[in-house]
Parts: C-alpha cells; sequence; structure tokens
C-alpha cells in the first residue's frame, strides 16, 4: 500500500504540483518522493528562482525547500522525501539522468514527469490512476504469498520493523520464515514481533527453523506481550504502519468473510501511541524479550 514515487522537481513551479507536493506524500499518505534531498532540493530551488511565478509564490515555495533541509530534524510524518539505500549508489546532478539509472535498480511506483517515458501528470493524478491511487484498505487472501506481496512495499522503504500480533505463533510458522527471508533481502535492520503465544523450548524452536535465517546485518527480537493487551494487530515501521484486521497468519480457506485480511494504512498518531504502549510494557518488564539475534 505504499508507493515509491519519481517526482521531476522541475514541477515545483507549477502550483498545483506543489500542493500536491504537501499534502500527498508522507507517513499517512503511503506515499515518499524517492530522491537525494539535497539534489532534488538543489535542483528544485533553481527552477524556482528562474520561474515567473508571483512573489508571494515563489517566496512560499523556497520556505517550504528552505524547511526540508532541516528534514533530519522534522518528526517522521512531516518528512516527504525518501531514498532506500540500495538508491544512494546512482549519483547525479541531473534528475533526468538520476531517474534513468535509477530504473536498473528497480522500476518506481510511478513517475509524475512529462519529460521521460510513462511519466504520469496532474491530469492522471486528478483521475486516480493506478499507478497512483492508494485504496483507503485492501483486502487479501490469507495465503503466505499474498500477505508477503501486499507488505512488501512497505518494507521495501523501511530500516525498523515492528510486528505486532496477539496470535502470531513462532511454531510453524510460514508467514514468520518468508518474512524473515524478505527483510534480509532489504534494507531492514531491525525486525522484532510482539505477541501473546506461548512457545515451549522456545530456544530450541527458534534455533532449529529461523536463526540460521538472521543475516549479519539484521537484529531480531521476539516479544512476549501479555494476552488481552492489544487487539488490534500492526505492522510499524520507521516510515509507515499498517493495520490488519484478521492478523498476519495464514488461514485455511473455509469459504467465509475472514477467509480475507482487511489491511488499511494507519495515522502517526496511532502507531506512535502503539509503540509507546509496547516500550511501556517493555520498562515495566510485562512484556519481555525472549529471543534476540
Amino acid at each position: 500500500m505504499y508507493k515509491e514515487v519519481a517526482l521531476d522537481p522541475s514541477l515545483i513551479t507549477d502550483i498545483q504540483y506543489y500542493n500536491l507536493i504537501k499534502q500527498q506524500f508522507g507517513f499517512e499518505k503511503g506515499r515518499y518522493i524517492s530522491a537525494d534531498l539535497n539534489k532534488w532540493r538543489s535542483e528544485a530551488m533553481n527552477y524556482v528562482k528562474g520561474s515567473d511565478l508571483k512573489t508571494i509564490e515563489q517566496q512560499s515555495i523556497k520556505n517550504f525547500l528552505n524547511k526540508m533541509m532541516k528534514e533530519k530534524k522534522l518528526l517522521v510524518h512531516d518528512k516527504k522525501i525518501l531514498l532506500t539505500e540500495d538508491r544512494k549508489k546512482i549519483n547525479s546532478s541531473d534528475w533526468v539522468d538520476w531517474f534513468n539509472q535509477q530504473q536498473s535498480i528497480r522500476k518506481f511506483s510511478c513517475c509524475i514527469s512529462n519529460k521521460v517515458k510513462n511519466g504520469i501528470d496532474i491530469n492522471d493524478i486528478n483521475d486516480n490512476c493506478k499507478q497512483w491511487y492508494i485504496p483507503p484498505s485492501t483486502s487479501i487472501e490469507r495465503k503466505s504469498d499474498k500477505i508477503i506481496e501486499s507488505l512488501y512495499p512497505l518494507l521495501q522503504l523501511s530500516s525498523d520493523v515492528t510486528l505486532i500480533d496477539p496470535y502470531f505463533r513462532l511454531v510453524n510458522n510460514n508467514i514468520l520464515s518468508k518474512l524473515i527471508a524478505t527483510v534480509n533481502k532489504l534494507n531492514v535492520k531491525f525486525f522484532r514481533v510482539a505477541t501473546a503465544m506461548e512457545t515451549a523450548s522456545i530456544e530450541s524452536v527458534f534455533n532449529k527453523n529461523y536463526r540460521s535465517m538472521i543475516g549479519e546485518n539484521l537484529k531480531f527480537e521476539w516479544i512476549k506481550a501479555p494476552e488481552k493487551y492489544f487487539h488490534d494487530r500492526y505492522l510499524i515501521t520507521n516510515v509507515g504502519a499498517i493495520r490488519s484486521g484478521q492478523g498476519f497468519s495464514e488461514s485455511t480457506e473455509k469459504g467465509i468473510h475472514s477467509d480475507f485480511a482487511n489491511i488499511n494504512i494507519i495515522s502517526y498518531e496511532e502507531a506512535d501511541r502503539t509503540l509507546c504502549s509496547l516500550q511501556d510494557l517493555l520498562n515495566r518488564k510485562i512484556a519481555l524479550i525472549q529471543l534476540s539475534a
């Protein structure tokens, strides 16, 4: 449900695109502009300075771009631009050249530009074209491949990942195996699971089934939380958060409504409150880290 968007910095001189950047990107919107912050902002600023915008509009955009330079100090949900580790290897001062080189790493969810092939514009966006549109909620089959596929776009952008699901088990968990394998291939550095499920001989189970899967650059934790403390199930990362009504476990198809899990993007406030609650449980030793690798 999250999208990595390439956005031509020259478009910021059009008020429609300026407002789009301000209003439709970030933690709660499910989209980030993929760019080197300093270079993208510098290019955008040059276009603004050379534009025929009204003085008040030009100053407004300049103030916005100057605020971007303080991005490291901004709250997470105020950030609009994100560049994953694997994309940092491409170094170009020209955005079109940068975009073309990035295509060899992987395709973007969409590209907003009239300078490149298959770019979309504000009219496409206003029509909620497929490349741009993010539904308020999505129903997915409760099968391992479908669940991983739905989470992958967010995992791809993240470095810290917390899965909170009171019914998520350690034993015979195909989803957990696939999640560990997935985050190992990406830029995730920290992955933890909080559950209320009990596991007998937990170290033995983990060593037999999962320990060899944990890469050297990944830290993993398994947390035992109290029963009936968390009701909703979450995947919360440093750049976004998803809630799942039916959790993140597989289920045998029964021909009923709950064969599908409903997932949706949640607010920064809800995600932060949930993580703070988990940390409070850990501080008070009501929740315990049972495994660390």
